[in-house]
């Protein structure tokens, strides 16, 4: 085996090391955004607003779950348009 073959070899090797290793953290990334998505249409299940005393609850399953203040807004903004 090269030089050059057994480099690419190598490459091939951690870039699959690399995917094995993200591929559960972009599925607990796609749990989280779904409890979040929960957690928020049963707050805005009513009138689509969220009161102080609901923001501060979901702030909280926010951070628990990882979630950054962007993706917790987006999900909020498409649950406001269902």
């Amino acid at each position: 085996m090269s030089l050059r073959d057994h480099l690419s070899t190598s490459i091939v090797a951690i870039s699959l090391a690399a995917f094995l290793t993200a591929a559960p953290a972009l599925a607990a990334t796609d749990e989280a955004r779904q409890a979040y998505r929960e957690a928020v249409q049963a707050v805005m299940q009513q009138d689509k607003s969220i009161s102080e005393q609901d923001r501060a609850s979901l702030d909280q399953q926010k951070a628990n779950l990882g979630l950054s203040d962007d993706e917790a807004q987006e999900i909020e903004q498409q649950v406001r348009v269902q």
